[in-house]
């Protein structure tokens, strides 16, 4: 049976957020651990947990035929808060498990555009936690953030494929 995996299109297990200009000042986000969301999840445990901060992973998974019955109409919604305090322009990463199985999914930052991710975007440092099971960063962009309170948005549309493990 086909699934939809979430998984931030496949696990997502951190979000990085780096100030290109000075390496030291970075804001690490856990992202089992969403401030909000708009379906229901809890944290997994990952295959070789000690290769994965904190052994957890955000996962999201629906049967194919509860799709349309169980996530909402504008998607899955993730949404992290976070302070920054230093202010410049940063480096976002994330790392996602299931590389062959990533679906398209957009990110922003407070309530600036929408920006695309695809399947075929390159994905540095792959490593192989399990049989079948992948990990690696994928560089989602760069944001110029204020000294402060922010909010990074991962946002999975409601796509025709966008929710099966179809590639």
């Amino acid at each position: 049976m086909l699934k939809w995996f979430l998984r931030c299109g496949g696990v997502c297990a951190a979000l990085f957020l780096m100030l290109a200009a000075h390496a030291a000042d970075y804001i690490w986000l856990e992202a089992e651990n969403p401030t909000r969301e708009n379906v229901t999840t809890t944290p997994a445990d990952a295959p070789n947990p000690q290769f994965i901060s904190g052994g957890k992973w955000l996962n999201y998974t629906v049967g194919e035929g509860d799709v349309q019955k169980t996530v909402p109409k504008e998607g899955a919604l993730f949404s992290y808060d976070f302070t920054a305090n230093t202010a410049g322009a940063y480096e976002v990463w994330m790392r996602q498990g299931f590389i062959s199985l990533r679906k398209p999914f957009q990110w922003r930052i407070d309530q600036g555009e929408w920006k695309q991710k695809n399947s075929t975007d390159s994905t540095p440092d792959m490593m192989r936690l399990a049989e079948w099971v992948e990990v690696a960063w994928l560089k989602l962009g760069s944001a110029n953030l204020t000294a402060g309170a922010h909010t990074l948005q991962i946002g999975i549309p409601l796509l025709p494929d966008a929710y099966t493990g179809a590639g």
